[in-house]
């Protein structure tokens, strides 16, 4: 036997039509039996999980049939939990619904509340249609500024790398450049040691690239008083003469002129 409910749920109590679109039945008032397990509030919520609640979690099991006088009796059942019994009871709930004569006037309100329901319905749908279409909306405009925010950090790290490049060789040039007139200035000093030493200047300076270092070169016969060595320094080419009482140190870095003094004195 299918059937078609409507449940009108009120305070205390709730009324009920049925029909199979052949016959109708219907109760009004319908309050918790004083004879059941349950007490009055706790028959009417399990009444309206059953009956008129969609979402709810519990599961129950539905039998209606048609006794000899035509009353429809609508049974309910579902497994509860009650304190001190260790597995769940199945217990179940039961309305007697009455056959209503004007059976047209039972699908009219049937039919009504359908089409009262379908348009709530329809207006919810169109709402949610409407929030999804904005969230849509929404949702590719945040996606559009975050590629644009994207395409802006990419161009910022490449203009960062070409300014790093640039700067980078520069750079390198810089150091090349350096090391250039390090070696050109290695050189001259070089080559102006090798022209005072063809000059055949045996007393001239050596000069070096070393500005920190001075250096003598000193060539002594014999010993001095008190056992002192006669004295040579690392570089050749620069002399020092002695005497009984002075002696005369040039060093690496004396001028040209200083030189030729010095080898004049010396003669």
């Amino acid at each position: 036997l299918q059937l078609f409910l409507l449940v009108t749920w009120r305070e205390h109590s709730f009324d009920l039509q049925a029909t199979d679109a052949r016959r109708s039945w219907a109760d009004k008032g319908i309050t918790p039996p004083t004879t059941h397990i349950f007490s009055p509030e706790e028959w009417l919520t399990h009444a309206r999980e059953a009956l008129f609640d969609p979402n709810s979690s519990r599961e129950f099991e539905f039998e209606a049939e048609i006794d000899e006088q035509g009353k429809l009796i609508l049974d309910w059942t579902s497994h509860y939990e009650l304190v001190g019994e260790q597995l769940p009871v199945k217990i179940t709930g039961t309305v007697v619904l009455q056959p209503v004569m004007d059976h047209a006037s039972v699908l009219h309100g049937l039919l009504l509340h359908l089409t009262s329901s379908y348009k709530d319905f329809k207006g919810s749908v169109d709402a949610l249609r409407y929030h999804n279409t904005a969230l849509s909306d929404k949702l590719r405009g945040s996606e559009a500024l975050l590629q644009s925010k994207v395409e802006a950090q990419r161009d910022r790290e490449r203009e960062l790398f070409i300014k790093f490049t640039l700067l980078l060789n520069s750079k390198k040039e810089k150091l090349v450049s350096l090391a250039e007139q390090l070696a050109e200035a290695k050189a001259e000093i070089a080559q102006l040691n090798m022209q005072l030493h063809e000059a055949g200047a045996d007393n001239a300076p050596v000069y070096t690239d070393n500005e920190d270092e001075e250096q003598y070169e000193v060539e002594a016969s014999g010993t001095q008083r008190g056992g002192t060595q006669g004295r040579q320094a690392r570089h050749p080419g620069a002399q020092a003469t002695t005497s009984a009482a002075t002696r005369t140190l040039l060093p690496a870095h004396a001028a040209p002129a200083a030189s030729a003094a010095a080898a004049a004195a010396a003669a």
